[in-house]
């Protein structure tokens, strides 16, 4: 992708107040709707056992082979047998902008021959339809022209779109087989904001048609004069980069992509921080596929924050909200079972108390923590650094439905 130019106010009353229970356990009901968790849907088209959609973008075919090395499987590239021979000797797939076909010339009939024999490979994933067209004045009769020109050509491999504005893609929604939503907020904005466009990205997606989110990877200094008057411009720490990554899990995202390999000056791989730190956190992804390919299930949310002040983020949303996840295929670091995952979106440490959707249990392990929380009465209480991630399980929801 290129680079241009609410939660419910809830109470806190005592913890044994039965009453909280009840008023928390409704308005869990209403911010349900607002959560995103619940409109993803397990196995989507684009992936499954074998996959789960991690690409990066500005990739060259001479760093294929480095990609892949590290756990990505999606690549952008042009729709040339040579790039789709390369990249599927290295175990990746491409994600390809199509060539023109609507000018009705000579041209136009050779490129409808480059669109078949392309669609035809094995290592094409997907045609990169538009980016941002909402930013760039790209009109949706403009993408339903390409597509029917795609189609039109015996090209049938989905098409992707990826915007900036998740509430402008109700728009395109006909012409994207695959939604894709970004958000670069690192120095300049919260991270919540990301997660709020996920959000609205899966529910605008909706329960059928797979949702991409697009992190940011790189350092913004590459694009300055894309943000006037900022300062101290930095690329994402690990906190930040894994906080965004379980944000977009959060919020249902079927497959991540990040941005970028390369970009203007930026080089991934002249910046060793950046790049181990997106290691480790691709490296963590594939180690716990399981759990990001899981089914999320909805349950009577109820939890509390230690300081009532700091329970909402930038975005007005619940600094902390709980998803819970079934995991029904194993991984290799996270075994069957349900999983509740809670995500600080904030730069603030909180104390943080939920409801566990299991009854009688007396302590939850932490995933790849090595350590347990107590569970008193159903409700456990943890302690969560700035955008910190913690996972509880496995366990047996006895309170979810599908």
């Amino acid at each position: 992708m290129s680079i241009r130019g609410s939660s419910i106010p809830f109470p806190t009353p005592q913890r044994k107040n039965s009453a909280r229970q009840i008023a928390i356990t409704a308005l869990a009901l209403l911010t349900f709707a607002l959560a995103g968790s619940g409109c993803r849907q397990v196995p989507q088209k684009i992936s499954g056992a074998d996959f789960y959609p991690l690409g990066i973008y500005g990739v060259k075919s001479n760093d294929f082979g480095a990609v892949r090395a590290a756990g990505f499987n999606l690549v952008f590239g042009a729709p040339s047998l040579d790039v789709l021979e390369t990249a599927t000797r290295q175990g990746l797939r491409v994600v390809a902008y199509p060539p023109a076909l609507t000018k009705g010339d000579a041209a136009t009939a050779a490129n409808a021959i480059v669109a078949q024999t392309a669609d035809r490979h094995p290592g094409l994933w997907a045609w990169y339809l538009a980016d941002e067209p909402e930013l760039n004045r790209v009109s949706p009769a403009v993408l339903r022209e390409r597509r029917t020109a795609l189609r039109a050509a015996g090209a049938n491999k989905p098409t992707a779109v990826v915007f900036y504005h998740a509430a402008e893609a109700r728009h395109y929604a006909a012409e994207s087989d695959i939604m894709m939503v970004d958000r670069y907020p690192v120095p300049w904005q919260p991270l919540a904001v990301a997660s709020a466009q996920w959000r609205l990205g899966r529910l605008t997606a909706g329960r059928t048609k797979p949702f991409i989110a697009v992190l940011q990877a790189f350092d913004w200094n590459a694009h300055a004069e894309m943000l006037p008057g900022e300062t101290n411009l930095r690329p994402p720490t690990h906190t930040e980069l894994r906080c965004m990554v379980y944000q977009a899990l959060a919020q249902g995202a079927d497959g991540l992509f990040f941005y970028a390999w390369e970009s203007g000056s930026w080089k991934l791989r002249e910046h060793p921080a950046t790049w181990t730190a997106l290691q480790q956190v691709i490296g963590e992804v594939n180690d716990r596929r399981g759990l990001f390919q899981a089914e999320p299930l909805w349950w009577p949310r109820a939890y509390e924050f230690g300081a009532s002040a700091d329970r909402f983020n930038a975005t007005q949303d619940a600094s902390i909200s709980p998803v819970l996840l079934r995991v029904t295929a194993a991984s290799r670091t996270v075994p069957v079972g349900d999983y509740l995952l809670c995500v600080n979106t904030t730069p603030i440490a909180q104390l943080f108390s939920f409801g566990v959707p299991a009854k009688g249990l007396e302590q939850m392990p932490v995933l790849g923590e090595a350590r347990y929380v107590p569970v008193d009465s159903d409700w456990a209480m943890d302690d969560f650094a700035p955008y910190a991630v913690h996972i509880y399980g496995p366990f047996h929801a006895t309170e979810a439905a599908r």
